[in-house]
C-alpha cells in the first residue's frame, strides 16, 4: 500500500507546536494497532517515530515489520533492539 506522507520525526517538526487533540488522537490510533496486532499474536518490537507513517490526513500507520514476531503461546524469550 502507498501511503503519501512523512514519518512521525519529520512531521513533528512541521506540526510543532502540536495541539493535544491531534496529539491525542495519533496516540490512541496507535494503541488500537497495537492492541489489533496483538490480538492476532503480532508483536511489533521496533516502535519508533521513524517507523510510524503519518498520511495527509494525520492518521498514522507503522511500518517496518522487520522485527516483528507470532507468539500466540506467550513464549516468546528473545530480546531486539537496545535496552
Amino acid at each position: 500500500e502507498y501511503i503519501p506522507g512523512k514519518n512521525l520525526a519529520k512531521r513533528l517538526g512541521e506540526m510543532f507546536p502540536l495541539a493535544k487533540e491531534r496529539l491525542q488522537r495519533m496516540v490512541a490510533e496507535m494503541i488500537v494497532a497495537l492492541e489489533y496486532l496483538h490480538s492476532q499474536c503480532i508483536l511489533y518490537r521496533d516502535i519508533k517515530a521513524e517507523n510510524v507513517l503519518v498520511d495527509p490526513e494525520g492518521h498514522v500507520k507503522f511500518i517496518d515489520f522487520g522485527l516483528s514476531v507470532w507468539d500466540c503461546d506467550n513464549r516468546m524469550n528473545n530480546l531486539a533492539g537496545t535496552l
